[in-house]
């Protein structure tokens, strides 16, 4: 069932400055009859206001049910089949909804490759690391040995020593 678009154009047709215009009339009528006038306009304005509110909420709650279940509720068939149209709309939807696990599977399938990709590329990173630490400590090892051989042998003072190919 379509909702047309919501109007109120009755209950809108009263305008601020109508209420106004109404509000004024009443401050001219004789002092005995205007609490009871004061009062029924006052409740007008609040059961309008109230109306309004209620008109909005059920408005956009059909709404929302009916975008909700779009697709879900079976259309009027116009064959003499009643049940050749709601076959066809579930086949549809079984159908989309096959595409859209093939397309999740396929995505999914992607995202894992591109995971493992990476990873190989991490351990590759890492076993490069390493090898560049174990050259360092090996550079590191054979310089604190060759500073150890020269304390020992009696090069103290470096411009006594022997320029070898690694000294500046």
């Amino acid at each position: 069932m379509r909702l047309p678009p919501l109007s109120l154009s009755p209950a809108t047709a009263l305008t601020p400055s109508q209420v106004s215009a109404l509000e004024v009339e009443i401050q001219g009528i004789p002092q005995s009859l205007k609490p009871s006038y004061l009062v029924r306009l006052k409740q007008a304005k609040a059961d309008l206001t109230r109306f309004k509110k209620l008109a909005k909420d059920v408005h956009a709650a059909t709404a929302r049910s009916e975008l909700l279940s779009s697709g879900l509720r079976p259309t009027p068939s116009s064959s003499d089949d009643p049940y050749a149209e709601q076959g066809r709309s579930d086949r549809d939807r079984l159908l989309t909804g096959m595409q859209v696990l093939n397309d999740g599977s396929r995505r999914l399938a992607d995202t894992q490759r591109v995971a493992l990709e990476a990873e190989d590329q991490g351990a590759g990173i890492l076993r490069s690391l390493r090898a560049q630490r174990e050259t360092i400590e090996g550079a590191r090892d054979t310089v604190s040995l060759f500073r150890f051989c020269r304390r020992k042998l009696g090069f103290v003072n470096p411009s006594s020593a022997p320029k070898g190919r690694y000294e500046r």
